[in-house]
């Protein structure tokens, strides 16, 4: 994709306060932002608003910001397929976030039908009157799966599309690698 012109890379990008010299760094007269040389510490502080303590993500609030025009709430507009980040965090947590795997939906393992049954008995009687902790964890759990059935919708539609994303990603050198597969579930 980058021979073809379709991609590019943004290289020496970072969390500086204001445009700084080697030699103001040297100097120590340079205004830097905090924990500098900590890529977690940078990759949160890149991911959200720059402050401690962390707050929330700039995808969770704008999501939130844009909570009005999203009509369809089947499934959550804060989708991941590398797991959860600072990124997804919204400021009032009104919002799930939705963790895929890299090659589609994840699923709940072990979910035979005597586990089903005791854990929809479970989330059947949570009412208002119940703790919020576990309002929110019911909240959360159907959010999951119903995400899981718009997503697994989703791959099978891409699949029956005609679109051959094995191939595509297998010629272009990327079909088993972990970014490979993200990008291909994107594209599905």
């Amino acid at each position: 994709m980058f021979n073809d012109q379709e991609l590019s890379f943004i290289c020496n990008i970072g969390n500086l306060v204001k445009p700084t010299t080697r030699q103001s760094i040297l100097d120590k007269t340079a205004v830097l932002p905090p924990q500098l040389y900590s890529h977690s510490d940078q990759q949160v502080q890149f991911q959200s608003e720059p402050v401690k303590p962390f707050k929330f993500g700039w995808g969770g609030r704008m999501a939130e910001v844009l909570s009005d025009f999203n009509t369809s709430t089947t499934v959550s507009p804060l989708i991941s397929v590398a797991g959860l980040n600072s990124f997804q965090v919204g400021n009032n947590n009104q919002l799930s976030t939705y963790a895929m795997g890299m090659d589609g939906a994840a699923t709940l393992s072990g979910n035979n039908e005597n586990r089903k049954t005791i854990i929809d008995n479970s989330l059947a009687s949570v009412d208002a009157t119940s703790h919020l902790m576990v309002q929110k964890y019911r909240d959360i759990f159907n959010s999951a799966k119903q995400a899981e059935v718009v997503v697994k919708n989703a791959f099978t539609a891409a699949e029956s599309s005609g679109v051959n994303y094995n191939e595509i990603f297998e010629e272009a050198g990327a079909a088993t690698s972990k970014i490979g597969r993200q990008l291909k579930s994107i594209a599905k």
